[in-house]
């Protein structure tokens, strides 16, 4: 564990020192510039050589590549993924498309939503929740759904439903919980300033989420479709359930300041929809094992929130404890909760740039 977090401090350093030669938005000077932010980081998702269900995916690869039948060989996996086995002639290259199909949504929102100036403070957020950006490459169906997710973020903001429908159905041929998660996002990104009643409604579901236990029902309906047998599941499961306060308190917090902030009439359309995509994020950890998809579909948006907001400049100080606090829970979760856990992305993550001491 610990050579593996020498390796990883080193890239989120080398990364965080090529951010601060992002200057300004000046063309192609720009857009190389954070390119090579993005490359570390890309090397050590396309060299990685061992990681959580890579072996499983490895032989569905052998199995489904070439066949012409490549849809009955695994029925459990959606038919896009299927067919990028079928058609990708080396497991190696499947890994480096599936990479690169993530790291280039993640310069795609940071391009439009994240100024030159602060992107150093992006990369920070964004390696302190290493789990749910980092490591989440080990999940090779659901990076691309997700990814189908960030580019589809202008889509929510300008409310172009037919256009995004698309995008939907194409991200479910990766993963079918895109089906879900994603209008969930729309029905909710709206551009417009927050009503009362709508301050109310957000109000209302977070008390209910707190005093009704519907993590718990959703837990067992969990175990009884997956089975007792999926030990990483169950083991997510108490994991949960040991930190539930911290959980809880964390929800509060954050989202209490984000629909105080929203609630502002001083700020963007960018701003409104980040911020309530960012309430998905703050509340999801109230459900249960649904939290197991939605933290990883959501994250990056809070991430993106809390950088956007501190940007614009608009004088308001409980934003500054806002990035603090998500900065230090994010770093617990992750270097505390989830580096204590078998079965997470950093406890099983192997790559060829690793740093062996």
């Amino acid at each position: 564990m610990i050579e593996k977090m020498t390796t990883y401090l080193f890239l989120f350093f080398i990364t965080l020192i090529l951010s601060f030669s992002v200057r300004s938005r000046e063309g192609w000077r720009y857009a190389k510039a954070l390119i090579l932010v993005f490359v570390p980081f890309f090397l050590y998702g396309t060299l990685r050589t061992e990681c959580m269900d890579m072996d499983v995916y490895e032989l569905s690869y052998e199995n489904i590549y070439g066949n012409e039948f490549y849809q009955s060989v695994n029925e459990r996996y959606e038919i896009g993924y299927s067919f990028l086995n079928y058609i990708v002639p080396n497991f190696k290259i499947l890994i480096f498309v599936q990479t690169l199909v993530l790291v280039t949504a993640y310069l795609f929102v940071c391009e439009k939503y994240v100024q030159p100036r602060y992107l150093w403070l992006f990369v920070i957020l964004f390696f302190l929740s290493g789990e749910k950006t980092v490591y989440f490459l080990t999940a090779m169906r659901n990076t691309i759904a997700v990814a189908i997710l960030l580019f589809s973020l202008p889509l929510i903001k300008e409310r172009k439903i037919l256009h995004f429908s698309g995008m939907v159905v194409l991200a479910s041929l990766f993963h079918t919980s895109a089906l879900f998660f994603m209008p969930l996002a729309y029905i909710v990104g709206r551009n417009t300033k927050m009503k009362k009643w709508e301050l109310m409604a957000w109000v209302g579901v977070l008390v209910f989420l707190l005093v009704v236990p519907v993590s718990v029902l959703v837990d067992q309906v969990a175990v009884l479709i997956v089975g007792n047998d999926f030990e990483k599941y169950a083991t997510y499961l108490k994991t949960a359930h040991e930190n539930g306060f911290m959980a809880k308190t964390a929800s509060v917090f954050f989202s209490s300041i984000i629909l105080y902030d929203i609630t502002r009439n001083s700020i963007d359309k960018t701003h409104m929809v980040l911020g309530r995509l960012s309430l998905l994020f703050a509340y999801f950890p109230l459900t249960g094992t649904l939290n197991m998809r939605a933290t990883y579909c959501y994250c990056v948006f809070i991430l993106l929130y809390a950088v956007y907001s501190l940007s614009k400049g608009y004088k308001f100080r409980y934003r500054i404890v806002f990035v603090t606090m998500l900065a230090v829970y994010a770093a617990y979760a992750f270097f505390v909760i989830d580096a204590s856990s078998p079965y997470t992305g950093l406890s099983t993550y192997k790559s060829l740039i690793d740093i062996n001491l």
